[in-house]
């Protein structure tokens, strides 16, 4: 093709290629900076690492307690925020020596929840970032990112606030992490805030009863669970403002629920978990609740609760009455519609129908309550193989 040119473009268009051959290799070859606490490596605070990087660069940091803070101003605080690590550049990885060894965080808790500081690490504007093997400790948040992909992997969040904050992020993910706080009134451990979308986490544990919520999916879009176990938060995850979310493959076992769909517009698919609360271990509102291939244990008020709900459907699972009278319960206003949910094809730890129905709360206990709940047929033993494919049950909502 060059040959067809004129003579006269060649040396230009021949130095726009190198020109950006050369801008390419630039981008896709970040240069290494190290920081040691020894004085072995090019740094010894992180934040002076931060200020030297840029874009593409990997910071791997040595064994060590991290917790020189400086004050930050972001945009629509009126005041200045502790951090020890703020990220500016694109495309950063931060590597520590393992969450055993990395500490980064001050070393005693001294969280002030009404200025939102201290903060561990930082990043805001689209400063993508990956996070690996380092401990977040004693911060408001231990993590805020915004407006950006984030990846983080076996890292550890111990006694934050709010472990770790995603505001409008899109894609990346949480993998093989762990969460944990002894501060009363945590708020939760991954809060998807705002319009982010596409995220995973997976192969994590949350626990501490302090926590209102393990993970809470606040309007984002596509956050996909899986592989996670919660124990002991608040409620597992909630779903809300027009949120969507996916659980799978995982175990929850909470103080009050497992999982809330929460008004409004939302939709939660829950498919081969084990979810109990211990008041319930599903509540939905006003959203769109899809569930195959599960166990449902209940708690002292119920095992499933819907209050003016969306059409839920249910199949393939196991439905365990807790301490409760019933396992569902119903609570549907004549304003918020005529609803039926279909709970047929599960186990209800029972053959005899008239015990299964004695099991629901709906319309038919009580003409205010303007949803009913089919449950025939049912099955009459444990659910072994899958029968029901998301496909399946998406399906039923097209």
């Amino acid at each position: 093709m060059w040959s067809s040119l004129p003579a006269i473009f060649l040396p230009k268009r021949l130095l726009l290629v190198a020109a950006l051959c050369l801008a390419l290799s630039t981008m896709g070859y970040g240069r290494t900076i190290t920081v040691e606490r020894d004085g072995t490596g090019e740094f010894i605070i992180l934040q002076e690492a931060l200020n030297a990087a840029a874009d593409g660069d990997t910071i791997l940091i040595g064994p060590g307690e991290y917790t020189e803070m400086y004050k930050v101003k972001y945009p629509g605080l009126g005041w200045e925020v502790d951090v020890v690590g703020d990220i500016k550049v694109m495309g950063l990885t931060i590597i520590g020596a393992g969450p055993d060894q990395t500490l980064i965080g001050p070393a005693i808790q001294n969280i002030d929840y009404a200025r939102s500081t201290p903060n561990c690490l930082v990043m805001l504007e689209g400063t993508n970032c990956r996070v690996e093997g380092v401990t977040l400790r004693n911060g408001f948040d231990g993590l805020y990112a915004g407006y950006a992909e984030v990846n983080v992997s076996n890292c550890r969040f111990v006694d934050n606030a709010r472990s770790s904050t995603f505001y409008s992020v899109g894609g990346g993910g949480v993998v093989s992490s762990n969460f944990g706080t002894n501060f009363i009134g945590a708020q939760y451990h991954i809060g998807f805030l705002a319009n982010g979308a596409g995220v995973t986490i997976d192969n994590c544990n949350f626990s501490s009863p302090e926590t209102e919520f393990g993970v809470l999916v606040n309007g984002a879009d596509d956050i996909f669970v899986q592989n996670c176990v919660f124990f002991g938060v608040g409620i597992g995850v909630q779903v809300s403002a027009g949120g969507s979310c996916r659980v799978a493959n995982s175990n929850l076992d909470c103080e009050k629920y497992g999982v809330t769909v929460t008004p409004a517009a939302t939709r939660c698919e829950i498919h081969d978990c084990e979810i109990s609360g211990g008041w319930a271990a599903v509540a939905a509102a006003n959203g769109i609740l899809l569930a195959s291939q599960s166990v449902f244990v209940g708690g002292i008020y119920t095992t499933l609760y819907f209050e003016s709900s969306l059409a839920t459907a249910i199949s393939d699972c196991h439905i365990f009455k807790g301490t409760a009278s019933n396992s569902v319960w119903c609570v549907q206003s004549l304003d918020a519609g005529q609803i039926q949910h279909d709970l047929r094809n599960n186990f209800w730890d029972t053959d005899d129908p008239s015990v299964i129905e004695s099991l629901i709360l709906d319309v038919n206990d009580d003409p205010n309550i303007h949803a009913e709940v089919l449950f025939e047929p049912f099955v009459g033993g444990p659910i072994g193989e899958e029968k029901t494919t998301w496909g399946d049950l998406k399906a039923m909502w097209r």
